[in-house]
């Protein structure tokens, strides 16, 4: 056996993928970032398991930006520089940190809880908000946000042989619901937020067909993070003249608040 006939055979691999886009007959599929200009806040209240960080990590194909926030809970308890580095993390908040709640959701799309347990469940059907994940959920709702949670972990663990405390469950889901919370199962975290952006992309096409709010003029030499703190939220693009010049913190967070820069 040739001792180079390893070395030739990657070689050839490599070489059909970049000319061909072929692999051991195989067509490759390039990553195509489609959603490049939306975000979306997940949420962790509970022990993540391969199969969630895995559907997580899907999202970074279509070039959607995920920020994450972890409970006190579980914030002790997960290797974050792993778990950022496996699904591809913009941002990380947990609870030890000082964090304000409204910079958290600044250009969020999206809130997914991905991993709950009872306890949120509870504290969203009575209205307490005495910690970080749950008062960024209450601004997220207020605030019109859609918000999905997977509640499989906590049906699995809930005693349904205990009638009562199965009717107690129902009725705080139930609450939860009427709130705006939409149930989702972890093999649905992509798809269904694709459909949302789709859903959500064409009611703004067809408003600003009316009157366009999601696009501003700037003609200022200089574009500092204050000019773009101030920019109305229904802004989404923001159209400038060649040569004016934008900061890095205010291109940063012109993209955490979903805001497009482009040259006129």
């Amino acid at each position: 056996m040739d001792k180079y006939s390893f070395c030739k055979k990657t070689v050839k691999e490599i070489t059909a993928k970049i000319n061909n886009n072929v692999t051991n007959g195989r067509r490759i599929t390039s990553v195509r970032k489609t959603h490049v200009d939306k975000q979306i806040l997940v949420i962790l209240a509970a022990d993540i398991n391969n199969q969630t960080v895995n559907e997580l990590a899907k999202f970074r194909r279509y070039g959607i930006k995920v920020h994450l926030l972890l409970a006190r809970e579980i914030s002790s308890k997960v290797n974050k520089d792993v778990l950022c580095k496996k699904i591809g993390i913009t941002n990380l908040y947990y609870n030890s940190e000082i964090c304000d709640v409204e910079e958290i959701l600044i250009g969020i799309d999206l809130v997914i809880m991905a991993v709950s347990d009872l306890t949120y469940v509870s504290k969203l059907s009575q209205g307490i908000q005495d910690d970080l994940v749950s008062k960024v959920i209450y601004k997220a709702l207020s605030t019109n946000k859609q918000i999905y949670i997977d509640l499989g972990d906590v049906k699995n663990k809930t005693n349904v042989k205990n009638t009562e405390l199965k009717k107690i469950f129902d009725e705080q889901l139930s609450i939860a619901k009427k709130m705006g919370i939409k149930e989702i199962l972890s093999s649905e975290y992509l798809i269904r937020s694709l459909r949302f952006f789709k859903v959500s992309s064409n009611t703004i096409s067809h408003t600003t067909n009316k009157k366009d709010l999601s696009r501003k003029n700037y003609s200022k030499e200089v574009i500092t993070e204050g000019d773009i703190s101030r920019i109305e939220k229904d802004v989404r693009v923001l159209n400038i003249s060649a040569g004016t010049i934008v900061t890095a913190l205010a291109r940063d967070l012109a993209s955490r608040r979903g805001i497009k820069i482009v040259l006129k």
